[in-house]
């Protein structure tokens, strides 16, 4: 078993993306949990960060655009 530590980017969002996922991996952790960004050039730029720093991603989505059904 392997045991990763995330963390949430409560409060640090103030830090921009590419501040707080550096901030994130000098601080030891394995990944990050945030939101999907809606934005395809934000998503775009949050890949690579994640790849360059060899950070996991754990992505929840809270808010929906578009019809259902």
């Amino acid at each position: 078993m392997e045991l990763k530590v995330f963390c949430a980017w409560w409060g640090l969002d103030h830090l921009g993306l590419d501040g707080m996922l550096n901030k994130i991996k000098e601080a030891g952790f394995d990944g990050i949990e945030v939101f999907a960004p809606l934005d395809p050039l934000e998503r775009e730029l949050l890949n690579r960060l994640l790849e360059e720093l060899e950070l996991d991603l754990i992505i929840h989505q809270y808010r929906a655009a578009g019809t259902f059904g």
